[in-house]
């Protein structure tokens, strides 16, 4: 491949946009997954040559995490202890390699300048990174090579659009650069500088030039390596003379030739053998051993308040939480246990403040209620309490109707007026008729008295 079309430069309107060898040549890149972009090549490449020249000067595999063509964090693959693992977020049970520890240390540098970032490897990329890297948040990796099973893990980042490039190792660039600058063409001669004790530790800027070799060898051994070069054939054996009685002493230590072998692993050894004088390289890895904590007893019961109600299930399981999370693994509690458990843990944690255990029922058991206290003796109880059947509540009540107005037996409202009429024509009415019946008496009387 000679060149690659971009879909755009450093930005959407930057077009037309592609990379490619000024002398015709082909590119000493492939792309095995995704469509890189302008700024990604920006970073691919400059990681790149980060990663190779650090490789070159301790020996080591090595790994940077570049975000925006600046390294976010660049490391060395040195073993990680607990501790490590657990600050950089990688599963206890992990295997891990030199070069994927080389890159959990880059990215773990600054996690947040590393998030969405470009990652660079000096060697092969093996599944061990390419696992780790698989639920990082990543725009694409450059190194010399990839294992199949590597490569399918990455293939498989970002609905396959993740971007993965392979890089020839022995390419080197020209020793003459150019650089353009608003049309204007910059040259320099290519930084070739090899680093190391005879380029690095020889130039004193201070006034005082008289470094004797043991603070040279000090200097290094506090940053974790010593590189000791041209020393005679022969086998060698590392011994850190005061390590402390409060730290672990691992040593690594292999003939610089046997580094620079595709696919050596470099194992935990206090030994190596030169077999011709070249360069060797040493480390001492130091671990500091944490005291144990003192520990405690946590007793956890289980009451049941149903009155033996049939409903009570056979089991039930508890979690133990420390300082709010949860600690271990769940534990079941059941008659045959009396319905109590207990955990030896540690009383503090690793800053030495005191932790503070509760304990959540995992899964409240139908029909029942849970409540959590602390009994006088320090026992966490778990209460369960049977609920109390209440009135049955339609699903789906209807919509209630405005009851009807009860028909009246008595007399209704404003009938006490008519009923006094009807009282009072009827009394008329009788006044009338006797008064019809005197009369006619009257006159007939009148009749006798003539």
């Amino acid at each position: 491949m000679k060149e690659f079309e971009l879909k755009y430069g450093c930005n959407p309107n930057q077009k037309p946009s592609r990379i490619y060898m000024a002398d015709g040549g082909e590119l000493p890149i492939e792309i095995l997954c995704g469509r890189p972009g302008y700024i990604n090549f920006l970073d691919a490449f400059n990681s790149w040559q980060l990663v190779k020249e650090l490789k070159a000067a301790t020996g080591l595999p090595a790994a940077a995490s570049f975000k925006h063509v600046s390294p976010a964090g660049a490391a060395v693959g040195m073993p990680l202890s607990e501790v490590d693992k657990k600050i950089y977020f990688v599963d206890p049970a992990a295997e891990l390699t030199p070069i994927a520890c080389a890159y959990i240390r880059a990215r773990g540098v600054d996690r947040l300048c590393s998030y969405g970032d470009w990652a660079a490897l000096s060697d092969t990329c093996d599944a061990a990174t390419a696992s780790y890297l698989k639920d990082e948040v990543s725009d694409g990796i450059i190194a010399p090579g990839y294992e199949p099973e590597a490569l399918a893990i990455l293939s498989g980042k970002k609905k396959g659009n993740y971007n993965v490039v392979a890089i020839d190792p022995a390419y080197k660039p020209a020793p003459i650069e150019h650089k353009q600058v608003y049309g204007i063409t910059f040259e320099q001669g290519r930084n070739e500088l090899v680093i190391n004790a005879d380029t690095m530790l020889n130039n004193w800027v201070t006034e005082n030039k008289d470094v004797t070799e043991e603070q040279i060898v000090n200097g290094l051994m506090e940053k974790g390596f010593y590189i000791a070069e041209t020393i005679p054939a022969g086998e060698y054996t590392v011994q850190e003379l005061e390590s402390g009685a409060d730290y672990n002493v691992y040593y690594y230590a292999a003939a610089l030739k046997n580094l620079m072998q595709e696919n050596f692993e470099l194992a935990q050894s206090d030994t190596f053998i030169l077999e011709n004088g070249r360069d060797a390289v040493v480390l001492v890895f130091n671990e500091k051993v944490l005291p144990e904590p003192e520990t405690v007893t946590v007793t956890a019961a289980k009451v049941w308040d149903d009155g033996d109600s049939a409903e009570r299930p056979a089991s039930a399981v508890v979690q133990l939480l420390a300082n709010g999370e949860p600690y271990g693994e769940p534990a079941t509690l059941s008659a045959e246990s009396g319905w109590t458990c207990a955990w030896e843990v540690p009383e503090t944690d690793e800053s030495g403040a005191a932790i503070v255990y509760t304990v959540r029922e995992v899964s409240v058991p139908d029909g029942y209620e849970v409540s959590y206290s602390v009994a006088e003796d320090g026992t966490l109880v778990i209460t369960n309490t049977l609920k109390k059947a209440g009135p049955v509540t339609p699903t789906d009540p209807e919509t209630p109707t405005t009851p009807e107005t009860p028909a009246q037996t008595g007399a209704k409202s404003g009938d006490g007026f008519q009923l006094w009429l009807y009282a009072a024509a009827g009394v008329l009415a009788l006044a009338g008729a006797a008064a019809l019946v005197i009369l006619p008496n009257r006159r007939h009387g009148k009749r006798e008295a003539k």
